[in-house]
C-alpha cells in the first residue's frame, strides 16, 4: 500500500482526530488541531472496542501511553492477516509499526507492512 498522506490531525491531548471539524468541544470548527508530519512509528496498541460513525465502523485503540486512535475495518483486516509481522499478545495488545491513513474525510491508524511505501521524507 502506498501512503500519500503527509500530515495528520492530533488534538491537544495527543489523540488522533478522526474527522476534523466535526469533533465536539472547543475545536468543533476544525481549528486548533495540531497537524503533525505523518511518519511510520513503532507502538504497542491495546484494542479497547469499536465505534460507529455516520458512514463507517471503526476499531478503537489506545497506546500504552494513553494516546487514542481509531482503525478502519479495512486496516483491521490487513492487521489480522499480518500477524507474522505484528506481535499479538493476550488481552488485545499488538506491537508493531504503524502509519496514519485517510479514507474519505476520516483519519485512522493502520499497520505498516512489508512492501508498504511511506509518505515522502517520513521514514
Amino acid at each position: 500500500m502506498k501512503i500519500n498522506l503527509t500530515d495528520a490531525p492530533w488534538d491537544s491531548a495527543g489523540n488522533l482526530v478522526v474527522y476534523p471539524g466535526c469533533e465536539p468541544g472547543p475545536n468543533f470548527d476544525g481549528g486548533g488541531y495540531d497537524w503533525k508530519s505523518n511518519h511510520v512509528f513503532k507502538a504497542r496498541l491495546h484494542l479497547t472496542g469499536q465505534t460507529r460513525g455516520q458512514s463507517a465502523a471503526r476499531f478503537t485503540w489506545e497506546t500504552n501511553h494513553g494516546i487514542k486512535m481509531q482503525m478502519f475495518m479495512t486496516d483491521m483486516t490487513r492487521l489480522i492477516l499480518s500477524v507474522d509481522t505484528h506481535a499479538v499478545e493476550p488481552g488485545g495488545w499488538v506491537e508493531g509499526e504503524w502509519i496514519i491513513v485517510k479514507r474519505g474525510a476520516n483519519y485512522g491508524v493502520a499497520p505498516f507492512l512489508l512492501g508498504d511505501v511511506p509518505p515522502p521524507d517520513s521514514y
